[in-house]
């Protein structure tokens, strides 16, 4: 909801991003569909784009299992990303013709980019499909919040982070954090302790310090007494 917006698309769309995370997040469709977005809105076109090397995973941080399965999921996920491009077409098509012969990703992914539903003698597989990339879809579209657009933080020629996918993963992100948590309510005036937290550890500090020049000052004068005493 009301996302961290930025002044350019990403460019990362590798499939780090939207790696498996455990019981209770997206399932493989739905990480597909993420991936297959995020190279439509980075620019990649899977009918003139070649996918180099490092849009793959290094063969020793997956099983076989894993790498055989990612071979076959880039096929769905550059499907999703030619039907978002055919969907940008200005010539539509018809829903009876040449569409009807695509991968039931793509049709799905064009009829949701394009704001149609499925027909009823669509393929059931394009109706879950479509349901699918519809949920998704929406949520992508939540991220380019009403935020003044942030500048993107870049690491290397290629890699870039967006608080949206990536989370604060590192500490260079407080700002779109923070940016975050504005966008989600948080007033003002809530910040004000954190703004001003520098200042109030330098004022602590310097409290610490004049409170030993006194304990020192005060011990320094009843030594004297306490050795008469003893």
């Amino acid at each position: 909801m009301n996302g961290v917006r930025y002044a350019r698309p990403i460019r990362d769309y590798r499939w780090h991003r939207f790696d498996e995370s455990g019981p209770g997040a997206y399932d493989k469709e739905e990480r597909e569909i993420w991936q297959g977005i995020a190279q439509y809105a980075a620019g990649f076109n899977p009918w003139s784009d070649r996918h180099g090397k490092d849009n793959f995973p290094q063969f020793s941080l997956v099983t076989v299992d894993n790498a055989v399965h990612m071979l076959f999921r880039q096929d769905n996920i550059d499907n999703i990303t030619r039907g978002f491009i055919a969907a940008d077409d200005d010539e539509a098509f018809e829903r009876s013709g040449p569409i009807r012969k695509w991968p039931v990703e793509q049709q799905a992914a064009y009829l949701v980019r394009r704001g149609l539903e499925p027909a009823d003698d669509d393929d059931h597989h394009v109706r879950q499909w479509a349901a699918k990339v519809r949920r998704v879809w929406e949520k992508w579209q939540a991220m380019d919040g009403d935020n003044p657009p942030l500048a993107r933080c870049q690491a290397g020629p290629r890699r870039d982070f967006d608080v949206n996918l990536d989370g604060m993963a590192h500490y260079g992100l407080l700002p779109d954090f923070l940016q975050d948590m504005r966008n989600q309510g948080l007033a003002i005036e809530d910040f004000a302790p954190l703004f001003r937290s520098a200042e109030d550890y330098v004022q602590v500090w310097e409290k610490c310090r004049r409170r030993a020049a006194a304990l020192g000052a005060a011990g320094q004068s009843s030594a004297p007494a306490q050795n008469a005493q003893s």
